[in-house]
């Protein structure tokens, strides 16, 4: 008997090798050149719970930013990522909670969770060029979320682009 979508989603988010990176020298210039702007999404309060990225550590489990906090979104490359650019408030509030809750001071103790339409599709540790970017205050809001499936990644990108 095959697995039902659901289960492989979730298999595919706990044991798939997925990366959160957020200095704009690894995304180039790719983004502006496929991203799709999202500022056109509705603003019914059913889209905030479609897509969100938590923060999980030591004491603290947060949300980091929700679809509604996404920018622009750009096509899933290869490596089966998504690029995302936040808008600047959703920028800065992810700032001040890395750095509220210590991950800029200690990133392996940290998570990030993906959650696509009330399932974890992702869960990952936070990116060493993230943690110092946003330290040092030069995170301009664009990272790469990476997921273990193709369909995954196309899932979460058109949910974002909507």
């Amino acid at each position: 008997m095959q697995p039902s979508r659901r289960a492989l989603l979730r298999a595919s988010g706990t044991a798939g090798v997925a990366v959160i990176a957020g200095c704009s020298t690894g995304l180039g210039g790719g983004v502006e050149q496929t991203s799709t702007p999202v500022s056109t999404r509705s603003t019914q309060t059913e889209s905030d719970a479609d897509f969100e990225m938590r923060l999980s550590g030591p004491e603290t489990e947060r949300t980091l930013f929700d679809a509604d906090g996404v920018a622009s979104v750009g096509a899933v490359r290869d490596a089966y990522d998504v690029p995302l650019t936040l808008t600047d408030d959703e920028t800065a509030a992810v700032s001040e909670t890395f750095r509220a809750t210590g991950v800029s001071d200690d990133p392996d103790a940290f998570e990030v969770v993906a959650v696509h339409d009330g399932e974890q599709v992702s869960r990952f540790g936070v990116a060493p060029g993230l943690a110092e970017a946003i330290a040092a205050g030069e995170w301009d809001g664009r990272l790469r979320v990476t997921f273990a499936e193709r369909e995954t990644a196309e899932d979460v990108r058109e949910t974002l682009a909507a």
